[in-house]
């Protein structure tokens, strides 16, 4: 394991691009490859409202199911909602699957790619 402190070129693993460039730069080279299924930008606001959001519960009624929310930057003195999800297994379970997919998708992706390069001379 590389210790803290260790300074590494920049490449694909260490580049510090957004989650929402990444997918991008992704989604670009898949196409114009032709790889395979494309990643689903909108993992990038769920992924941030988990990060960044707020849990609500209503206070009148405990046996509620509680919402993950997320705002947008305020804008005179207001926000908007940009993301209001409930936090039930449905949801979560639904959620969770969907990164797996994402997950295959860009091993997938990465297979093709590791073996076209070994069959380049």
């Amino acid at each position: 394991m590389l210790p803290v402190g260790t300074e590494l070129p920049i490449s694909e693993i260490t580049d510090y691009d957004s989650m929402e460039r990444l997918i991008q730069r992704f989604n670009l080279e898949t196409t114009r490859l032709n790889l395979g299924p494309i990643i689903d930008v909108e993992l990038v606001s769920i992924r941030d409202a988990l990060a960044h959001g707020r849990v609500a519960a209503n206070a009148k009624d405990p046996t509620s199911t509680m919402r993950l929310l997320k705002f947008s930057k305020p804008f005179h003195g207001r926000v908007r909602i940009t993301l209001s999800e409930p936090l039930n297994y449905e949801w979560l379970t639904q959620t969770i699957s969907r990164v797996e997919a994402t997950i295959r998708v860009v091993h997938s992706a990465y297979l093709k790619i590791a073996q076209s390069a070994s069959n380049t001379p």
